[in-house]
């Protein structure tokens, strides 16, 4: 970690690294008019990954000092990824900076989730500053709404692996699996047993027919538009399950690598490589993430078209970008 002088120009002001749901222009004007009076600002908080400079506290000061005609800032600058400024971002403003809202704290918490699903509640409440009632309460609509796999594991604040349905020393009860409709990512899932994971539609097998009508059904009918949406979504799912399961090998290599990084015989000699290892995981768990298919491509309805390069569905990184 060191403190420079960075030229704006350099740094990566990723959109998806901020932890505010919305600027705050007169926090902006503030920082410009206290900057042209002379005052100093602290300096922002980038991570290097020894070509880009990626922006993961200070925004607002960047901003002001664009609007207050200056072309370099003061920066506190530590080695790391694009994965650990998103990490490093969950975490910011918990007692600094413009006052955070609800919409802030709650963005943040999705984004540490995102990050660091493996995390426990507590452990993440305690990085965002936040309750570990907001973390449970995010996850489970996360993990319900299919934008979060549910993991067997979670690590507490101990360090230690549990159950992510038990309590423990280590963490507090976390929610259960919402009727079954989560993703798990253990070795013994195939893609057909999958649940629809990652998708808005969700089908219920125990749901009772009206007493009144026949439950069953002509072999000679066409299926109907939800008999091919349930087809879709379950192809889908399958699609995405490769995707989830490499995160999820990934991350238990990490936990591997960083167990033997505190060894203290093999640490000692090999905690720096390790350390390259470890980021290496980190930017591969950040590709797979951005290829990973998220949503059926709303032009084609999943039959295949330009947009989705005639695969029937968006993967993550287009789906960020249409909501820029």
């Amino acid at each position: 970690m060191t403190t420079k002088t960075l030229p704006i120009s350099k740094i990566e002001c990723d959109p998806h690294l901020q932890s505010r749901v919305a600027n705050d222009d007169d926090a902006v004007a503030d920082y410009a008019a206290a900057i042209e009076a002379g005052e100093d600002l602290p300096p922002v908080d980038v991570m290097h990954d020894g070509e880009t400079y990626w922006l993961a506290d200070g925004f607002h000061r960047v901003m002001g000092s664009e609007q207050a005609g200056r072309t370099k800032i003061k920066a506190v600058v530590y080695q790391g990824t694009r994965s650990d400024a998103v990490w490093h971002a969950a975490g910011a403003n918990t007692r600094h900076g413009v006052r955070r809202t609800n919409a802030d704290k709650r963005r943040q918490v999705e984004m540490a989730l995102a990050e660091k699903p493996e995390e426990s509640d507590r452990a993440i409440a305690k990085h965002c500053g936040v309750s570990h009632t907001m973390v449970a309460s995010a996850r489970s609509e996360l993990e319900s709404g299919g934008k979060l796999c549910h993991l067997d594991e979670r690590t507490g604040q101990d360090g230690k692996s549990y159950p992510s349905a038990s309590e423990s020393a280590g963490d507090a009860a976390e929610p259960e699996e919402s009727g079954g409709k989560v993703c798990h990512l253990d070795d013994e899932n195939t893609p057909g047993d999958v649940d629809s994971c990652g998708l808005d539609a969700v089908f219920d097998d125990d749901t009772e027919p009206d007493s009144d009508e026949d439950p069953t059904v002509d072999e000679d009918d066409p299926p109907g538009a939800d008999d091919q949406e349930q087809t879709i979504a379950e192809e889908l799912a399958a699609t995405a399950q490769p995707y989830k399961r490499a995160v999820n090998d990934l991350l238990r290599i990490k936990r591997d690598m960083q167990a033997a990084a505190d060894d203290q015989v093999l640490g000692a000699h090999l905690r720096q490589s390790i350390n390259r290892i470890v980021a290496d995981l980190d930017n591969a768990k950040s590709t797979i993430r951005q290829l990973e298919p998220v949503a059926i491509c709303e032009a084609c309805g999943g039959e295949g078209c330009e947009r989705c390069s005639g695969t029937g569905h968006l993967t993550r990184m287009l789906v960020e970008r249409s909501q820029q």
